[in-house]
């Protein structure tokens, strides 16, 4: 079972992750960033692989980019300020 503490520590308060995305978004995002391919983030998240796609469309729209890439470099961008 994971506590709440560990949860928080994993996908971080809203402090610690883009404005406007849910912790799950924020958890597929950051294993994007680590290079992890959509069926294995699905594999990890217990989710299908469209549903972790429809995640990364979603996170695209809320980041305001154009694609995964650029959503990578967003995100980047922000966990080098905290």
């Amino acid at each position: 079972m994971i506590h709440p503490e560990n949860e928080a520590e994993k996908n971080g308060t809203p402090e610690q992750r883009p404005e406007g995305l849910s912790p799950n978004q924020w958890e597929i995002l950051q294993l994007v960033i680590e290079g992890v391919p959509y069926k294995d983030v699905a594999q990890r998240m217990r989710l299908s692989e469209q549903t972790v796609k429809y995640h990364m469309a979603r996170i695209i729209g809320i980041l305001g980019v154009e694609n995964r890439s650029q959503a990578i470099s967003k995100a980047q961008a922000f966990l080098n300020k905290i």
